[in-house]
């Protein structure tokens, strides 16, 4: 895994992060940030495998997540250009994306993921901005998003663009809405 905090995060051409477990990167308030040219999947055997057959969450793909701190009050900007994510999975039980709404309470926030790609927006302090450009998403299979998941949290500092990109064949294993794309936005929400 590649952790990334408070940092410029530049990878670029890199054929595959595979076979991974858990987060293949994980970047909390990336600085100005470019991931380019990269392919994210778990191979022919998915993972998160307990007993040969059952799976679980733990993760999965790449997460990038945007939070208040001390020392962070600048605008962040992440670019991801010609990427592609395939046959990432990650399953999170048995609740759509809504339901975490109710379980939202003063003393946490839950940890939600696609399995390909996930954006979490929690900052009020500064701007966020991800990009998502000339990027393929396909048969990724996810129980709250089969492939990008962006959750905004009591902020509109926030901004996702995807452009030219293609979805095809990605599930969502609860038949929530959203197999390919989710857009949750919660406002005035008590954490």
């Amino acid at each position: 895994m590649i952790l990334a905090i408070e940092s410029q995060l530049n990878i670029t051409s890199v054929s595959y992060i595979s076979e991974y477990y858990g987060f293949s990167i994980m970047a909390i308030n990336p600085l100005n940030s470019t991931l380019s040219n990269v392919h994210v999947t778990t191979g022919p055997y998915g993972h998160c495998r307990l007993n040969g057959t059952n799976w679980n969450g733990c993760g999965s793909g790449i997460i990038i997540h945007y939070l208040d701190t001390e020392t962070t009050n600048e605008n962040r900007i992440i670019s991801i250009k010609q990427c592609s994510f395939s046959r990432n999975i990650n399953n999170h039980g048995q609740y759509c994306i809504a339901h975490y709404y109710y379980n939202i309470s003063e003393a946490k926030c839950p940890i939600v993921n696609a399995a390909a790609l996930t954006i979490v927006y929690s900052q009020t302090n500064f701007k966020a901005n991800v990009t998502i450009e000339s990027s393929n998403f396909t048969n990724n299979i996810g129980s709250l998003a089969g492939a990008v998941l962006v959750f905004q949290l009591n902020t509109t500092n926030a901004t996702t663009k995807i452009y030219s990109s293609v979805f095809d064949g990605n599930t969502n294993l609860l038949s929530c809405f959203g197999s390919s794309f989710v857009y949750y936005l919660l406002l005035n929400k008590t954490r």
